[in-house]
């Protein structure tokens, strides 16, 4: 884990990202089990939603895991080893993945999952050091990154419908 120097997160990072999986939530939630949404929050981002209430597929903070060398690439709770995790969310813990003989290789702000498989990352300001050499082996086809305070500079309203922020939208081979 020596290459996991990220600095801490700050407050505008965390509420941003309280902000953001509320309504990529909503937007799964508003298509239903088993459908396609095609977000107005992170235009471009399409995803199939097969994961039921209360995370709808959008998890934060989400281990990605290597076992020797090679990366998991599939959701936690479609994973052999966890049926003994913790944490309702099945995202297992740190002391976990050392359990299952697995390192952590990056977390990532934000994970969307898409057919059994983590399929657009989130970042808030900057995608950190640690997670670039992952990013770049195209594991995850879909890399985002979102100011924090464009999010939170959002005027006030009941839904996700509406929100006009600047984001940029990264091909992994050309991080």
């Amino acid at each position: 884990m020596d290459n996991f120097n990220k600095k801490s997160k700050t407050y505008a990072q965390k509420y941003a990202q309280d902000l953001l999986i509320k309504f990529l939530r909503e937007e799964a939630k508003f298509v239903g089990y088993d459908a396609y949404v095609k977000s107005e929050v992170l235009p471009t981002i399409t995803w199939r939603v097969n994961r039921d209430a209360p995370y709808w597929g959008i998890f934060p903070d989400y281990p990605i895991a290597k076992s020797e060398n090679t990366i998991i690439e599939i959701v936690w709770d479609e994973y052999l080893f966890n049926t003994e995790s913790t944490r309702k969310d099945a995202i297992p813990t740190i002391d976990e993945l050392w359990n299952f003989g697995l390192v952590l290789e990056t977390v990532l702000d934000i994970a969307i999952q898409h057919k059994g498989v983590i399929h657009t990352a989130v970042f808030f300001d900057e995608i950190p050091n640690h997670a670039i050499n992952f990013l770049k082996t195209g594991a995850i086809p879909q890399i985002v990154v979102v100011n924090s305070y464009d999010l939170l500079n959002q005027p006030l309203f009941s839904t996700f419908h509406g929100i006009k922020m600047p984001i940029q939208i990264l091909e992994p081979f050309n991080l």
